[in-house]
């Protein structure tokens, strides 16, 4: 019983969470605009949205714009085993964004602020589901501050920002004290930040197309926090007093390094008549970056020589990369409105043999529409909708924890819905 201990520990930790619209763990809920046509913006994005999409293009805009807003993630995944079924509980997440441009006067010089969020999200089974001693609550929460300058040289501009972002994960699961009778709790925090830089190219190649090139560096985030097993039972805490052990609880101090991919987007926009507009891009991941998880711990348990949770452990993802590939309209119906719609496919990075429940992640099929209305020349309002479906993927490894079977199929859906208030002038 006390070797699998040190099994269940490291099983519960090594693994991440569940996004809604994209891959992986990637969330592409950063705009209204750009959900509402498939997120296909490197080219054609022509509001303060474009410190994200592409900072080149803020060089575009006229003097001074700013918005602000927020999209609602609503996912569910359906798990079918042979021996139970089980499903993620009905919670959605709101992820807020904001942007300001300002265009230096007659300069061609442009400078961008925004807040976003474009990692993480969260998967949560019950404590009574068989998925239990795997996963229960996991959670990847980041936010990310960029600032950008871009300057327009004729039919190019540039773009260049920074960004600081700062990353919370939690991770937990119940925990099978064997032949104890008895459920404890394992629960993982760690929190973190990193810096990274993007860069934009816009191509004006005629009057009615543009050509669109975006780059995110990759991010390292060493993540610190604890790790504690509560509720052990009475008949282990004798042969354990000392190892860690406060009352009946296990802590000890534990950090991670994790590796967050580059994006490289590259698009173009046609303005097809004065009205219509139709862009398409490609998106890669360099999802390969997460190639691996290596966990140190301040206090590792051992017992009688044995080492029950060792003081380094690693586990390979082995991740790919991935690209999708994006395809959006919008229609300017009048001077007010402006109707948009979109189709995305987002391939899986998750192998089979490191697929996990904390990752019911499968290829995406995704459909999107939108809508802007803008008053008085200077406001606007946006809002938009994307579903999401993975379809169902069938798994069969041996990833789970000891008492844990992860083999099944998994069916996941989400529904997403935003809306965003903007000014400009």
């Amino acid at each position: 019983m006390t070797r699998t201990i040190a099994i269940t520990i490291i099983c519960a930790l090594f693994t991440f969470v569940q996004s809604a619209s994209a891959a992986g763990f990637r969330l592409l809920e950063t705009d209204n605009v750009g959900q509402g046509q498939a997120h296909a913006m490197v080219a054609g994005v022509t509001d303060s949205a474009a410190v994200y999409y592409n900072p080149a293009a803020m060089a575009e805009l006229e003097k001074y714009g700013a918005k602000a807003g927020f999209e609602i993630i609503d996912p569910k995944t359906k798990v079918t085993q042979s021996s139970a079924n089980s499903e993620t509980a009905n919670e959605s997440y709101a992820v807020p964004h904001i942007y300001s441009v300002k265009k230096l006067q007659d300069s061609g010089i442009a400078i961008g602020f925004g807040v976003f969020s474009n990692f993480g999200a969260g998967t949560q089974y019950s404590i009574y589901s068989p998925l239990r001693y795997e996963a229960t609550v996991t959670q990847l929460r980041t936010t990310t501050a960029n600032v950008s300058g871009a300057m327009s040289l004729d039919l190019v501009s540039i773009g260049l920002g920074l960004n600081y972002m700062t990353s919370k994960v939690i991770y937990n699961s119940m925990y099978p004290f064997t032949g104890a009778g008895a459920d404890g709790y394992a629960l993982m925090e760690g929190s973190g930040s990193s810096f990274g830089i993007n860069a934009g190219l816009l191509f004006k190649a005629t009057d009615a197309i543009k050509i669109g090139l975006a780059y995110r560096s990759p991010m390292s985030a060493k993540l610190k926090g604890t790790m504690h097993i509560e509720n052990f039972p009475s008949p282990l805490l004798p042969i354990l007093t000392g190892h860690g052990i406060t009352g009946d609880d296990y802590s000890s101090d534990a950090e991670t390094t994790v590796n967050f991919p580059g994006i490289a987007t590259a698009g173009v926009n046609i303005n097809i008549t004065e009205a219509f507009s139709l862009e398409v891009d490609a998106d890669m991941t360099q999802w390969s970056s997460f190639d691996k998880l290596e966990f140190t711990f301040a206090s590792p348990l051992s017992h009688d020589g044995t080492t029950l949770l060792p003081s380094t452990k690693s586990k390979d993802q082995k991740w790919k990369d991935t690209v999708s590939v994006r395809a959006g309209v919008a229609f300017k119906y009048d001077s007010q409105l402006t109707l948009r719609a979109g189709y995305y496919i987002d391939p899986s990075p998750v192998p089979d043999d490191t697929f996990t429940p904390r990752i019911p992640d499968a290829d995406r099929n995704v459909i999107t529409v939108g809508f802007s209305y803008a008053a008085e020349d200077k406001y606007v309002v946006d809002a938009s909708f994307a579903y999401v479906n993975m379809g169902t993927r069938t798994v069969s490894n041996s990833v789970g924890a000891p008492a844990t079977d992860v083999s099944g199929d998994y069916n996941t859906t989400a529904n997403v819905f935003g809306v965003s208030f903007g000014y400009k002038f």
